[in-house]
Formats: structure tokens, sequence, C-alpha cells
């Protein structure tokens, strides 16, 4: 966004504002999902966040040199605000709530326990970068069986086997208890 963008929408242009938002929405959204991990709260804070910019529009820096950080540093402290006020989200971690953190530490951050942590982390390095954006895929972009094996140029047979592995995996770095509550945690992630 330019400069002049961003004066125009502090002036009140709302074609511009409009402009911003459709242009900033994919990567305010990626930024928002790194830290909580739940959908609806990002889309509810970007929501925040542009309602917030459009009332107090007046009173921002009018001289901001990138506005896509700033809003960014913005939706960081709202979803921190809405994860303080909503106790019972799991995914509430104040360490994170101001930096930007990978899918595997996001998992990894929702263990209880630090042995289970460091079993996790032990796990994930035993995946491929395949395997890993497999899983990604699948789980947290919520892609269909199908969308995966099109973008990775596979048989749809071989994303199944390809999960299966990794599950494998992860069976080996736990007890069966605990491979039953995280493959628990994978399916309630895929189903928000």
């Amino acid at each position: 966004m330019t400069g002049n963008a961003w004066v125009a929408i502090i002036a009140g242009d709302q074609d511009a504002f409009l402009g911003f938002y459709k242009s900033s929405y994919q990567q305010l959204y990626a930024v928002g999902y790194r830290i909580c991990g739940n959908k609806e709260m990002v889309k509810d804070g970007i929501q925040e966040l542009f309602m917030e910019l459009w009332k107090s529009r007046a009173t921002v820096n009018p001289r901001v040199e990138n506005a896509l950080s700033y809003l960014m540093t913005w939706l960081r402290r709202i979803i921190a605000r809405q994860m303080k006020n909503n106790l019972s989200d799991r995914f509430y971690n104040p360490q994170y709530t101001d930096m930007v953190i990978s899918y595997e530490q996001l998992l990894i951050n929702q263990q209880g326990d630090d042995e289970t942590k460091q079993r996790l982390a032990s796990a994930f390095q035993h995946l491929t970068p395949k395997q890993l954006k497999i899983i990604r895929s699948r789980f947290f972009d919520e892609k269909t069986y199908d969308e995966i094996a099109s973008e990775n140029n596979m048989a749809k047979q071989s994303v199944y086997n390809t999960i299966h592995k990794v599950l494998d995996i992860l069976k080996k770095h736990f007890t069966q208890k605990v491979v039953a509550g995280y493959c628990a945690l994978l399916t309630f992630l895929a189903s928000e």
C-alpha cells in the first residue's frame, strides 16, 4: 500500500479502505491463525480491526511507513485481548501474542506437559517437508484429499498413504493414549 492510499483511508476514502481490506485480508488471516489457531476468532479479530481503524481513523498516524505491518501488530493485540477475555480458549499462550509461530510450533505449544512437547518436537523432526506440507494442508487448511493430490501432483491414494505414514511416525513417539489424544486434537482442529 502506498502512503497516499493510507492517507486516503485516514481521510475517509471508502474505496481506498475497501481496497486495502481486500488486498490485506489473506495476510492478516495467516498472521492471526498462527497466533491462536482459531478460525472464527481470527475472522472476528480482522473485522474488529477494520471497524476500529475506520472509527479511529482521525487519530491514526498518517505517516505510517508500512500499513500492513502496522495492522498486523494491531491485530495481534486484538486477538490477545480476545483470548484473555475467553479464558476457556485452550490455545491462549501470552508468550506468543507478539510473534508469528509456525504450524508445528502451534501444535507443540498446545500440548500440556514437557515430555509430550519433547516427543512431538522429535516426531516433527522425523517428518519430511512433503509430509509436513500434506499434514498442514489437510488439518490446518482443511483441504480435501483431492485438492492435496492435485497441488502436489500425486494420486489421491498417495495422500492417504502419506498421512498414514505420518501417524505411524507419531505412534513411534507416543503411547497409544497420547496418539489417540493427538488424533482427536487434529480432528478437532480440522472441524473448526
